[in-house]
């Protein structure tokens, strides 16, 4: 369990393996290889909220002990709009 607050609004949160892989190149962090054959995202008993002003994301996940369960893991897409507030 935990949150992650951003300074800018939450745009869009990508969280199943098929979307993951389709945007490892594009919007994933660069020089990061991925994997590519592991089950990724977030599995039934995960869940996932959104503060009503869209920065904040609280997590509430179930860890496996072993990676052949896969990896939880998800992509979030802030709002960088504004040239100004990017860093």
């Amino acid at each position: 369990m935990g949150e992650v607050t951003f300074d800018r609004p939450i745009l869009a949160i990508i969280a199943n393996t098929e979307q993951l892989l389709a945007t490892d190149s594009s919007l994933g962090k660069k020089g990061v290889q991925y994997p590519a054959a592991t089950r990724r995202g977030l599995e039934d008993g995960d869940h996932i909220s959104l503060s009503q002003d869209r920065r904040t994301l609280r997590l509430d996940w179930l860890v496996m002990q072993t990676l052949k369960h896969g990896l939880d893991q998800i992509r979030v897409i802030v709002d960088v709009s504004d040239p100004q507030t990017v860093r």
